[in-house]
């Protein structure tokens, strides 16, 4: 696959990945390790950093200049540098395994060699114990590559290394894609074990159709007073349901202020008509009653809509 296909992939895969920490349910889990918040945070963007400066490197024209053209090579092979820290540590955070290959690992190498430690390197990969210094061939470096050597001590050793940036640029780029293709798959296994704990569960069944009938019985409570007994009694019918309600949203791990929002008034709207047909000193009059009674008859199709559309989130079969 050529590098900017790959490029629009790893976008694709980055935003599947904020999309998910994003979610309300997953963000709560989260935020509980601040840390490692951070850390995925971070990891993200530096993948998008990085990756705007990959593509940047591919479309611009080459610079004559030839201090530039050390600030091209320095650049390239730190922003793939950084990238591979980036899926290394995003992986650690969601402690998906991760183990860079071979041709990822000889990229640091060059990396290290010619722009990182060029005049001392004493932490070889390969060679331990042993001081190397490295020399970039100037005539060498164009857009595709360069060329550069590596001695160490009394000439020993001595090695040419040519870097072919185009090639270990789509080398690093599919297995960054294949990477973060492994992280989405491992959080869609999770999206999918939260659903198949609660899709037999529907919230729908607890806004069951009878809770039409019981509004109908607070109505007739409230315009005729040797019914308000009747009414209190399906208030009361109402507000458990409710509470049901919520104590499955909460168990989805979906509630936050978004829900005080739709909630609370409603609870609310329930006390206020709990205590007109409790206390027959309530300033509360027929026509405030029906008021509220009104209100809670539109906000419960309100939450029926809601409750379905959870339902339909929440259906594997779909």
């Amino acid at each position: 696959m050529q590098t900017e296909s790959l490029t629009t992939e790893i976008y694709q895969l980055e935003q599947s990945i904020r999309g998910h920490i994003n979610t309300h349910r997953h963000q709560i889990d989260l935020l509980k390790n601040q840390d490692c918040w951070l850390q995925i945070c971070s990891s993200l963007d530096v993948i998008g950093d990085t990756g705007l400066a990959i593509d940047s490197y591919n479309e611009a024209e080459y610079p004559r200049d030839v201090g530039l053209k050390y600030i091209y090579t320095y650049g390239i092979l730190q922003a793939l540098f950084i990238l591979q820290d980036a899926i290394t540590h995003l992986s650690e955070a969601f402690k998906v395994s991760y183990k860079p290959s071979e041709k990822l690992l000889e990229i640091r190498d060059h990396r290290n060699a010619a722009i990182a430690h060029p005049s001392k390197q004493d932490r070889d990969r390969k060679v331990k114990n042993k001081v190397f210094h490295s020399f970039i061939n100037r005539g060498s470096m164009c857009k595709i590559g360069f060329e550069y050597g590596r001695y160490s001590d009394n000439n020993q050793g001595a090695e040419s290394n040519i870097v072919n940036l185009t090639s270990i640029i789509n080398d690093q780029m599919s297995e960054v894609s294949q990477s973060l293709n492994a992280i989405v798959l491992y959080l869609q296994n999770i999206e999918k074990s939260h659903k198949e704990k609660f899709q037999d569960k529907p919230l729908k069944q607890i806004l069951h159709k009878s809770m039409t009938y019981y509004f109908e019985k607070i109505a007739e409570g409230i315009y005729s007073c040797d019914k308000k007994h009747n009414g209190l009694i399906h208030i009361q019918l109402i507000r458990e349901d409710y509470e049901k309600f919520k104590t499955a949203i909460i168990e989805r791990n979906e509630y936050g202020d978004n829900w005080d929002y739709e909630l609370n008034p409603v609870f609310q709207a329930l006390d206020k008509l709990e205590n007109y047909f409790n206390n027959s000193t309530c300033e509360m009059n027929q026509l405030d009653a029906s008021i509220y009674h009104s209100y809670l008859y539109n906000q419960h199709d309100n939450l029926v809509k809601i409750a379905n559309q959870f339902d339909d989130e929440y259906n594997l079969a779909k």
